[in-house]
Protein backbone atom coordinates (compact mmCIF):
# COMPACT_ATOMS: atom_id res chain seq x y z
CA UNK A 1 0.00 0.00 0.00
CA UNK A 2 1.49 3.71 -0.63
CA UNK A 3 2.60 5.68 2.04
CA UNK A 4 1.77 9.26 2.68
CA UNK A 5 5.19 9.87 1.57
CA UNK A 6 5.05 8.40 -1.48
CA UNK A 7 1.90 10.35 -2.06
CA UNK A 8 3.52 13.98 -1.10
CA UNK A 9 6.25 12.68 -3.63
CA UNK A 10 3.89 12.15 -6.32
CA UNK A 11 1.99 14.98 -5.33
CA UNK A 12 5.43 17.14 -5.57
CA UNK A 13 6.42 15.29 -8.88
CA UNK A 14 3.44 16.69 -10.33
CA UNK A 15 3.34 20.54 -9.60
CA UNK A 16 7.16 20.46 -10.57
CA UNK A 17 6.61 18.90 -14.25
CA UNK A 18 3.46 20.52 -14.36
CA UNK A 19 4.76 24.10 -13.23
CA UNK A 20 7.49 23.68 -15.80
CA UNK A 21 5.19 22.68 -18.78
CA UNK A 22 2.86 25.87 -17.95
CA UNK A 23 6.53 27.82 -17.91
CA UNK A 24 8.30 26.37 -20.96
CA UNK A 25 5.20 25.60 -23.29
CA UNK A 26 4.06 29.26 -23.04
CA UNK A 27 7.58 30.88 -23.42
CA UNK A 28 7.99 28.50 -25.98
CA UNK A 29 4.43 29.28 -27.60
CA UNK A 30 4.86 33.60 -27.55
CA UNK A 31 8.25 33.24 -29.11
CA UNK A 32 6.75 31.46 -31.70
CA UNK A 33 3.43 32.95 -32.34
CA UNK A 34 3.20 37.12 -32.29
CA UNK A 35 -0.47 37.35 -33.37
CA UNK A 36 -1.86 37.67 -29.74
CA UNK A 37 -5.35 36.20 -31.02
CA UNK A 38 -3.61 33.01 -32.19
CA UNK A 39 -1.24 32.96 -28.89
CA UNK A 40 -4.58 33.17 -26.98
CA UNK A 41 -6.29 30.48 -28.76
CA UNK A 42 -3.13 28.02 -28.70
CA UNK A 43 -3.00 28.77 -24.48
CA UNK A 44 -6.45 27.81 -24.79
CA UNK A 45 -5.27 24.26 -26.59
CA UNK A 46 -2.22 23.95 -24.43
CA UNK A 47 -4.62 24.16 -21.43
CA UNK A 48 -7.18 21.63 -22.83
CA UNK A 49 -4.09 19.35 -23.89
CA UNK A 50 -2.89 19.63 -20.65
CA UNK A 51 -6.20 18.88 -18.84
CA UNK A 52 -6.72 15.97 -20.64
CA UNK A 53 -3.27 14.30 -20.97
CA UNK A 54 -2.99 14.51 -16.81
CA UNK A 55 -6.91 13.25 -16.34
CA UNK A 56 -5.92 9.97 -18.62
CA UNK A 57 -2.57 10.11 -16.36
CA UNK A 58 -4.53 9.97 -13.08
CA UNK A 59 -7.40 8.21 -14.52
CA UNK A 60 -4.58 5.11 -15.58
CA UNK A 61 -3.01 5.54 -11.62
CA UNK A 62 -6.04 5.24 -10.17
CA UNK A 63 -7.41 2.01 -11.99
CA UNK A 64 -4.16 0.80 -11.37
CA UNK A 65 -4.38 1.68 -7.83
CA UNK A 66 -8.30 0.39 -7.05
CA UNK A 67 -7.26 -3.10 -9.09
CA UNK A 68 -4.64 -4.16 -7.06
CA UNK A 69 -6.65 -3.03 -4.22
CA UNK A 70 -9.52 -5.17 -5.02
CA UNK A 71 -6.87 -8.33 -5.65
CA UNK A 72 -5.79 -7.48 -1.82
CA UNK A 73 -9.29 -7.05 -0.56
CA UNK A 74 -10.29 -10.38 -2.39
CA UNK A 75 -7.05 -12.16 -0.74
CA UNK A 76 -7.88 -11.02 2.88
CA UNK A 77 -11.64 -12.15 2.10
CA UNK A 78 -10.21 -15.67 0.54
CA UNK A 79 -7.92 -16.07 3.75
CA UNK A 80 -10.76 -15.22 6.21
CA UNK A 81 -12.99 -17.70 4.23
CA UNK A 82 -10.08 -20.39 5.02
CA UNK A 83 -9.96 -19.62 8.77
CA UNK A 84 -13.37 -19.86 9.36
CA UNK A 85 -13.68 -23.48 7.43
CA UNK A 86 -10.75 -24.87 9.58
CA UNK A 87 -12.38 -23.23 12.84
CA UNK A 88 -15.31 -24.97 11.94
CA UNK A 89 -14.13 -28.03 11.42
CA UNK A 90 -12.16 -28.15 14.24
CA UNK A 91 -15.63 -27.61 15.86
CA UNK A 92 -17.16 -29.90 13.60
CA UNK A 93 -14.36 -32.70 14.81
CA UNK A 94 -13.57 -31.95 18.34
CA UNK A 95 -13.07 -35.02 20.69
CA UNK A 96 -15.45 -33.44 23.37
CA UNK A 97 -18.54 -31.41 23.49
CA UNK A 98 -17.17 -27.80 22.11
CA UNK A 99 -19.25 -24.72 21.45
CA UNK A 100 -18.73 -20.76 20.97
CA UNK A 101 -21.44 -18.35 22.25
CA UNK A 102 -21.46 -14.51 21.52
CA UNK A 103 -21.78 -11.88 24.36
CA UNK A 104 -25.60 -12.37 24.50
CA UNK A 105 -25.49 -16.15 24.93
CA UNK A 106 -26.37 -17.19 21.58
CA UNK A 107 -24.35 -20.15 19.45
CA UNK A 108 -21.67 -18.85 17.53
CA UNK A 109 -20.83 -22.78 16.60
CA UNK A 110 -21.25 -26.43 18.19
CA UNK A 111 -20.01 -29.71 18.08
CA UNK A 112 -22.34 -32.37 16.97
CA UNK A 113 -21.64 -33.79 20.29
CA UNK A 114 -22.48 -30.68 22.16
Amino acid sequence: MPTRKQAAKVAAWYAVLGGAWIFLSGSVLHSLVREPAAAAWLEDAKGIFFIVTTACLLGLALDRYFRALRQSMARAQAAAEAGRDRFRLFIEHAFGAVAMFDRDMRYLAACSRW
